[in-house]
């Protein structure tokens, strides 16, 4: 007995009591609660202390990583802030109020292989779309062609040519792009042209006669007017290229001796003699490339 009682003193009252018949009768042992909230207000300000300082380091480790995470807002608004490097195309300075131009017109080839300046032409901008203009072409050209059958025969042919233009006018510019200019305009000027062929022992200008003599000229001279359109290519700030048209009117006066063939005993023949002149069209465009520099 003494053992038996032993053993069931082993189990709780509360024990006992589950298992007494009609315990369920009796009234229930109320439990400590769990604590609240709302039943313990100071639990809050524990709870805060709890959050804040944590007694376990790994929540230490995992609130630490929490704070350092940037939210994607946060990252919009970061990068948004970074500049943004773009590649702007390069900015050409062209010619405005104050700049002067020289050009020439440049010519590859010709008769033969080399370069050569048909015409030169200046421009002051007193605005930023308009200019003044003035050109000037020249051609000087002299040959002489010996034809001698031998030493002591002297038989020459001598070939002269002269050709001078000046003329002066207004341009009107119109920007396309960053790089190219289209400009209409204006000009007025003369030009006087003269070309002599004279052949000493030959009548005709190419082979040897004895006692001969070959001789032809043609001169011309006139004044014009006319409306020009062209269009400019800037390589860069200072350099440019292009091309030029012309188109007019003009008053000229032509004299032509024709071909005059004559001996020591005077003239042998005489034909296509003319003299003349009077207004008529003209087209003309550049006889080369234009290249030009802006001071």
């Amino acid at each position: 007995m003494l053992v038996l009682g032993g053993w069931l003193s082993t189990f709780s009252p509360l024990d006992a009591q589950i298992r007494r018949p009609g315990s369920e009768n009796d009234s229930k042992p109320v439990l400590p609660a769990t604590p609240t909230s709302s039943s313990q207000p100071n639990q809050n300000k524990t709870v805060v202390q709890t959050n804040t300082t944590p007694s376990n380091p790994n929540q230490t480790n995992n609130n630490t990583a929490t704070n350092n995470t940037i939210s994607p807002s946060a990252s919009n608004a970061i990068s948004s802030q970074t500049p943004t490097v773009t590649n702007k195309p390069l900015t050409v300075q062209k010619s405005k109020k104050g700049n002067f131009n020289i050009e020439a017109v440049v010519q590859l080839g010709g008769n033969g292989i080399g370069i050569g300046i048909n015409e030169i032409k200046g421009r002051y901008f007193y605005s930023d779309k308009r200019n003044y203009r003035i050109r000037f072409a020249g051609l000087f050209n002299s040959d002489l062609n010996d034809i001698s059958p031998n030493k002591s025969t002297r038989a020459e042919v001598k070939y002269d040519q002269q050709k001078i233009l000046i003329a002066g006018g207004i341009e009107e510019h119109y920007q396309h792009s960053n790089r190219v200019n289209t400009y209409l305009g204006f000009e007025a000027g003369g030009r006087y042209e003269k070309e002599s062929t004279i052949g000493i022992n030959s009548k005709d200008g190419i082979s040897f006669f004895q006692g001969y003599t070959y001789e032809k000229s043609l001169t011309e001279s006139a004044l014009f007017l006319n409306g020009v359109s062209g269009i400019d290519y800037f390589l860069n700030s200072q350099f440019y290229i292009g091309t030029e048209i012309t188109v007019g009117v003009s008053n000229h006066t032509t004299n032509y001796s024709g071909i005059k063939i004559a001996t020591s005993d005077g003239i042998e023949s005489q034909y296509g003699f003319y003299s003349g002149g009077g207004f008529e069209a003209n087209l003309t465009y550049s006889q080369g490339v234009r290249i030009g520099f802006k001071f």
